[in-house]
C-alpha cells in the first residue's frame, strides 16, 4: 500500500520536528514521501540560520506536489522580546 493510499481518509496529521538528523535531503524526502504534514523547527535549537536552511529545504522539495506546513515553535521570553536597552529588565 502507498503513503497516498495510506492518507486517504485519515483525520490524523504527521507533524515531524526537523534537526540536524535530517539536513540529509534523501531523508527529509523521505518524510515528505511518506505523508508528513507540517514541519515543526523547535527555535530553541539551533541557529536561525539553519532553520531558514530547512524552510528553505522543505518548500524546494514540496514545490508542485501536496503542500506541508511549517509550524515555529518559539522558545519563550528570549525571542519574544527581543534585545533590551541596557541588557535587562527590573
Amino acid at each position: 500500500m502507498s503513503a497516498r493510499d495510506l492518507r486517504k481518509g485519515r483525520r490524523a496529521k504527521i507533524v515531524c520536528t526537523l534537526g540536524p538528523a535530517v539536513d540529509d535531503e534523501a531523508r527529509l524526502e523521505a518524510l515528505i514521501r511518506h505523508g508528513m504534514d507540517a514541519a515543526r523547527l523547535n527555535l530553541n535549537f539551533s541557529s536561525l540560520q539553519e532553520h531558514a536552511d530547512r524552510i528553505d529545504r522543505v518548500r524546494r522539495l514540496t514545490e508542485g506536489r501536496r503542500p506541508v506546513a511549517i509550524i515555529a515553535d518559539l522558545p519563550g521570553r528570549k525571542l519574544r522580546i527581543g534585545n533590551l536597552e541596557g541588557g535587562s529588565v527590573r
